[in-house]
């Protein structure tokens, strides 16, 4: 764990229905902007692409590396979703503790202090920080940010960084996450 007690690590909330259906909507998003590759100009979901970063960080490695078999059944298992099935929530803690460390990066380059940005947090996302943590973002494991989020995530669902990639970004249209360590 890097030397970070779990208690030190941010948890976020199972996502809300609403939270699901916009997750639902990034996939149908996903979906038509794969479709369009060959059809648009780059310039064309140039801009669709950017917007789907900055809410679901991570978005861009996921046309990447899920076909489009893939990303329509996750459309398709949110939709009308009420409970979350185990991809769809990691997914979400994934899109929105990214979203959170990336914030907090930019913040704490404007000097704010831990304990300040940990309140704001909590009250703009609803995902409680310690102060600790906070200051790791700083300086990241091996100054990836990703791999902090990893950590935080691995805490949370009791699972390894290897097995949450899979299931985030997985290859092909299995539906189960490799084990065969390609992630």
């Amino acid at each position: 764990m890097s030397g970070a007690a779990t208690a030190d690590l941010p948890t976020v909330p199972t996502p809300s229905a609403a939270e699901l259906q916009r997750l639902r909507h990034k996939y149908v998003r996903l979906g038509e902007l794969r479709a369009g590759v060959g059809v648009n100009s780059a310039e064309d979901v140039r801009e669709p692409l950017r917007e789907l970063a900055r809410e679901f960080p991570g978005s861009l490695r996921e046309i990447d590396v899920l076909s489009s078999g893939r990303i329509q059944k996750r459309a398709l298992e949110l939709q009308g979703s009420l409970e979350a099935p185990e991809w769809a929530r990691v997914t979400h803690a994934y899109h929105l503790l990214m979203r959170v460390t990336l914030w907090l990066k930019a913040e704490l380059g404007a000097g704010a202090s831990a304990q300040r940005l940990a309140d704001s947090v909590e009250a703009e996302f609803g995902v409680a920080c310690a102060p600790s943590w906070i200051e790791r973002v700083k300086k990241p494991p091996r100054g990836r940010l990703n791999d902090l989020v990893f950590e935080a995530l691995a805490a949370q669902f009791e699972r390894s960084v290897p097995d949450l990639r899979r299931l985030i970004f997985p290859r092909g249209d299995s539906g189960e996450p490799r084990s065969d360590g390609v992630h």
